[in-house]
């Protein structure tokens, strides 16, 4: 049996043939094939691949397992597994893998102990101290460190029978020489075996044992004693080589059974807690819970290493190579923790929960005490209320306000206080009221019957309310008889800021100076502006502005009239006008529109001076109207062509008279006025003034029966336009049509004679051909000179040919593709760097113009081959890719086709 539990050979030098003869080494190499990583020959026989340097020595065959065939050489397993064991740490045991076969086929240590002994014997030590470190343990009466390892390799026959013995005799041991032979390879292929298919763990191999075992596992897998582990685990242990599987294995034992012998006083320690004796009565994950100090940090799983989260996802990888997730971890230890403490107070674990997290109880009890809550949050909260409930007697509801509305929310009493809240809202809600009342009570006593007024001067100035004034003031206006006292000060108090604005711009006697005052700085006019910065002048004005607002509009009303008659800012210039025939004209739109503010002003002329602006708009469309009568006054039926021309001033969209007929007079007629109104604001002076009488005419004009008659007429009018225009499209569309079936004759015709000449003229391509076949010779013996030249001048100079002469070639395509002015400069660039890496004299001028004349000269001859290139594939174009008459005629078709398609505009 090898050190993995399989059977299987070794070749060390040559094989045997099957007739006893040696087999070369050559053929070896051959039968063996290539390395599977490095793909180097490799062979068994040590002289052959010292004498050959193209073979390696091959590692042994079957690396890991008895149906591992790969071919590796010995060089590439030794790589392999020093980066194994350089890439680890001292936190975790190597596993020496397969570098074929994958992480989880381990290699038979025997092979790569081997390997590794006479590569390096160190990193064999390396691996050894890890595998020794998994169970370093520190002595807590000595306090040696010392590590637990069953270090003992004695796979003999009395080993192997104790094992028998202990398993019940050689059925039960065959099965578990099955078993342990898949957990030191790995991996297990049987799927109906103990262990299913896969990856093999320690923990798989010891579940395997027990259920082998049955009802006797518990006696001969059981805690260990001085001498060692358990009396089935020794033997166990002892039949391991590989130092990593006989670690991993105990570790996994020891999380299991973690109470061990100390070898330095065999005293007992618990390996899981790493505590003095086997803390009785509790398991490890209840003593590492009473010890937790902090609920957020979390021992690994595996190795007991307390780790702390940053950021990131909660995927945690530990050190040891173990991976977790964090929120699931967190959410066993909350629980561990609730367990533990409601274990140690079964009786009213709410009520002690409350007082610790409320006091300053040590922090593992705090701890419990917080995961317990979290777990519980309904029993929780209500002992917190109870618990403020005892604290403060008949003064928990005004207490638990206090606590609210002061101190940090994360404050032991705000907490109490808030759950006491949740659960006594009523009395919470009586004591709001009772305060409210009394900072209500606190107000109106400071202020007396002023209290309104001092209110209302209170919401215009809040700086001046300070902590406990602002809480009296708010609770005096939530009071709703407090609040009718208000709106009646406010008025009083509005009046008394206007007459204080009136007081501050002259008083009794000048209120056209106090209106024009408030307008300037309620328009931002002036430097009136600018002096109401100021938040009482600012409220002094928009008091005044609310109860004069009749004073406003007159003000207002006087500035448009006093603006007309200075003439200012209207189309006409500086001349007195009439403002009420102004604002007329501004609605007309014969004016032009005015500003926002100056639109503020006359709306209030208007309002204030209605009926006569009324008076003068009926006398102008009176006016108006009898005009546009006149128009017609020579003609036959006078009103049906005034409607007529009225009506075809502003026409709609329609084209059709039937769909247009079908809508009724009215609606058409108010259709119309709209279009009428929306032209007004773009058309010129004498067409804006044509269309107000239009409209001034149709407002006043009774015959009603003429404006039918008259709509007939437009559209008729409309539709036979629409006509015209669609035949005067209809013809430019024929002419476009006849000049392209002119020009697809043309072209036909020229195609045919093109052809003609090609048959008669084909001698021409040939001459052509061969100019350009002349051209390009020119060109490449010119380039080969260049390059002969080039390559004496570098060997006069002592050069490198192919260092040297490739980058000169290579500045000098760079500046052919730039063109011919700066060969000159580029020639110069590059005799200065051949001067700096030659050591000889040499005339610096003679070589620049020498490379600047062949590099120009095979420049010209290189741009003549290439026009006599583009020469030929013109020649050949036109002889094989010309078009005949069909195709032409074709094409035209084609043309002619698309014309029909096309919409001329």
């Amino acid at each position: 049996m090898s050190d993995n539990g399989e059977t299987g050979t070794t070749m060390t030098s040559t094989e045997q043939s099957p007739n006893g003869g040696a087999v070369a080494a050559t053929d070896e190499a051959a039968e063996l094939g290539d390395c599977c990583i490095c793909y180097t020959p490799v062979t068994h026989d040590p002289a052959a691949a010292e004498a050959d340097d193209e073979l390696a020595l091959a590692a042994p065959r079957q690396l890991c397992s008895s149906s591992c065939n790969a071919t590796v050489c010995r060089e590439c397993v030794v790589r392999h597994m020093t980066i194994t064991i350089k890439d680890g740490f001292d936190g975790k045991a190597v596993a020496m893998t397969c570098p074929a076969c994958g992480p989880t086929h381990i290699m038979k240590s025997r092979v790569w102990s081997e390997l590794l002994a006479s590569h390096d014997p160190s990193l064999l030590e390396t691996v050894q101290q890890r595998a020794a470190n998994l169970l370093s343990l520190q002595c807590f009466n000595c306090h040696k460190r010392s590590n637990a390892l069953f270090e003992d390799y004695t796979n003999d026959e009395s080993n192997t029978e104790l094992l028998k013995k202990l398993m019940g005799g050689d059925e039960a041991y065959a099965q578990l020489d099955l078993i342990r032979t898949d957990y030191l390879r790995g991996f297990s292929t049987d799927r109906e075996g103990l262990l299913r298919a896969g990856a093999v763990k320690a923990t798989d191999l010891l579940c395997g044992i027990e259920a082998l075992l049955g009802d006797r596992a518990a006696d001969v897998i059981t805690a260990g004693d001085q001498t060692g582990p358990a009396p089935l685990i020794k033997p166990l242990l002892n039949s391991i080589e590989d130092p990593e599987r006989r670690a991993t294995l105990q570790v996994s034992y020891l999380r299991k059974h973690p109470q061990i012998i100390t070898k330095c006083c065999g005293l007992e320690h618990c390996f899981n807690c790493h505590v003095k004796g086997s803390h009785q009565g509790q398991t490890c994950d209840e003593y590492q819970a009473s010890k937790v100090t902090v609920d957020d940090v979390i021992p690994c799983p595996k190795c007991q290493v307390n780790l702390v989260k940053g950021d990131g996802c909660n995927a945690i990888n530990c050190i040891c190579g173990h991976s977790f997730d964090w929120g699931e971890q967190l959410s066993q230890l909350h629980e561990r923790l609730a367990k533990v403490f409601e274990d140690a107070y079964p009786s009213k674990p709410s009520e002690v929960a409350a007082h610790v997290l409320y006091t300053s109880d040590p922090p593992h009890l705090k701890v419990q005490a917080r995961a317990w809550a979290n777990s519980n949050p309904g029993l929780i909260s209500t002992a917190r209320s109870d618990l403020w409930t005892r604290k403060m007697g008949s003064h928990a509801a005004e207490a638990a306000l206090q606590a609210q509305t002061s101190g940090s929310p994360t404050n032991p009493n705000s907490i109490l206080a808030r759950e006491y809240a949740k659960h006594h809202q009523a009395d919470i809600q009586a004591q709001k009221e009772t305060r409210k009342h009394a900072r209500a009570a606190a107000w109106q006593a400071y202020h007396g019957p002023n209290s309104a007024c001092a209110a209302i001067y209170g919401l215009l100035n809040p700086r001046t309310l300070h902590g406990r004034l602002r809480l009296q003031h708010g609770a005096w206006c939530e009071v709703a008889e407090n609040q009718k006292l208000m709106s009646e000060e406010g008025a009083r108090v509005r009046i008394r800021h206007a007459e204080a604005w009136d007081y501050l711009h002259g008083g009794a006697g000048n209120e056209l100076y106090s209106e024009d005052a408030a307008l300037e700085a309620a328009d931002g006019i002036g430097g009136r502006a600018e002096a109401v910065q100021s938040d009482t002048l600012r409220r002094l004005l928009d008091d005044w502005c609310r109860v004069n607002k009749d004073r406003m509009t007159t003000a207002r009303a006087r500035r448009w009239a006093a603006r007309c008659l200075e003439g200012a800012d209207l189309e006409h210039g500086a001349v007195a006008l009439d403002p009420t025939a102004v604002a007329l004209d501004v609605e007309e739109t014969v004016a032009k529109r005015p500003s926002r503010k100056v639109k503020l002003d006359l709306d209030a002329f208007v309002k204030l001076n209605g009926p006569r602006v009324d008076e003068l708009r009926a006398a102008r469309s009176d006016e108006r109207a009898r005009r546009f009568a006149k128009r017609f006054a020579g003609v036959a039926r006078p009103e049906r062509a005034a409607a007529q021309h009225a009506f075809a001033l502003a026409p709609g969209a329609e084209v059709n008279p039937a769909s247009a007929y079908a809508v009724p007079l009215s609606q058409w007629m108010g259709d119309w006025y709209a279009r009428a109104r929306r032209m007004l604001r773009s058309r010129a002076a004498d067409q804006k003034e044509m269309l107000l009488e239009a409209i001034a005419w149709v407002d006043a004009s009774s015959a009603q029966s003429e404006f039918e008659y008259a709509r007939m007429e437009v559209l008729y009018e409309q539709h036979q336009r629409k006509e015209r225009e669609d035949k005067a499209r209809l013809g430019a569309k024929n002419s476009l049509l006849d000049q392209l079936r002119a020009q697809s004759n043309g072209a036909a015709a020229a195609a045919d004679a093109h052809v003609l000449d090609q048959k008669t003229q084909g001698g021409g391509r040939k001459n052509v051909e061969a100019d350009a076949a002349d051209s390009k010779a020119r060109a490449e013996a010119a380039e080969e000179e260049l390059d002969a030249w080039l390559a004496s001048s570098l060997d006069s100079l002592g050069l490198d040919q192919e260092l040297h002469g490739g980058y000169v070639k290579g500045i000098m395509g760079g500046a052919r593709r730039l063109g011919s002015k700066p060969l000159p400069k580029r020639a110069q660039g590059v005799v200065e760097i051949l001067s700096a890496a030659t050591e000889h004299e040499f005339d610096e001028g003679k070589l620049t113009r020498d490379l600047c004349a062949r590099w120009m000269a095979l420049k010209s001859l290189q741009t003549q081959a290439a026009q006599a290139q583009k020469a030929v594939k013109k020649a050949q174009q036109a002889a094989l890719k010309v078009p005949s008459a069909t195709d032409n005629k074709a094409a035209a078709a084609d043309g002619v086709d698309g014309a029909d398609d096309w919409n001329v505009s």
